[in-house]
């Protein structure tokens, strides 16, 4: 257990360095120690230790996919995550079981940007929305808008593959529903990443000559905007 919970511990070390130095090879380590503990440490010895690994490798090989433009990471991710779902349900840990959702989505949308597989992109949708009927603005605003912002990025992902701007619209009400609860001043980094998204999605509408969602620019998000 204290073993489980240290390589754990390490691992999420090592995700958030490769993640902040963009060096893939902290992420391939992150992998590897939390691969070990799940093999070590099966869910019916500590399930909630399962779990949370689960989790953090499906985190780990997102974050990886991101870095290495490799579609396996993604399916990888997608398959960890699932496998948390497996053996908690939202009755039992509703945080958790919207961050094991949203982090399945956050794998989908990843694998279905990479690919252009719209029905990875539409499954990622369904994990999003999964996630948003576990968490409310009221009991955890903060998942409740960035998985907001994730819905928006993966509805906005298949709004760029089709004629329509169906898809695009409806990425531009959930991004905007996340910014009703980030701000400039408590959570810049969140509120830029999520401006910018929406900025992107008011663009695309604007070049297809949409008339019904006005486009708006803050100059202050190139100040904040991820990398």
């Amino acid at each position: 257990m204290e073993w489980a919970s240290a390589q754990n511990g390490l691992a999420q070390s090592l995700r958030k360095l490769g993640v902040t130095t963009s060096n893939p090879d902290y992420l391939k380590q992150s992998v590897l120690a939390y691969r070990q503990v799940v093999d070590r440490f099966p869910h019916a010895l500590n399930k909630g230790v399962w779990i949370a690994t689960q989790i953090g490798l499906g985190n780990a090989l997102v974050s990886l996919g991101d870095q290495n433009s490799d579609s396996a990471n993604y399916k990888q991710a997608a398959s960890a995550f699932r496998a948390a779902l497996k053996v908690f349900s939202a009755k039992d840990n509703p945080s958790g079981w919207a961050t094991a959702q949203n982090g399945l989505g956050n794998a989908l949308e990843g694998l279905g940007a990479k690919t252009s597989d719209i029905h990875a992109l539409e499954q990622a949708v369904e994990a999003h929305e999964q996630a948003l009927k576990a968490i409310t603005r009221d009991n955890n605003p903060t998942n409740w808008a960035w998985t907001k912002y994730s819905l928006g990025n993966a509805l906005a992902e298949i709004g760029k593959r089709e004629s329509g701007t169906a898809h695009l619209e409806q990425a531009v009400t959930e991004y905007r529903g996340a910014l009703s609860v980030l701000s400039k001043d408590k959570t810049p980094e969140q509120w830029a990443t999520t401006q910018d998204g929406l900025n992107a999605a008011l663009g695309d509408l604007r070049k297809r000559g949409s008339r019904t969602i006005q486009y708006e620019q803050d100059p202050a998000v190139r100040k904040f905007c991820r990398a």
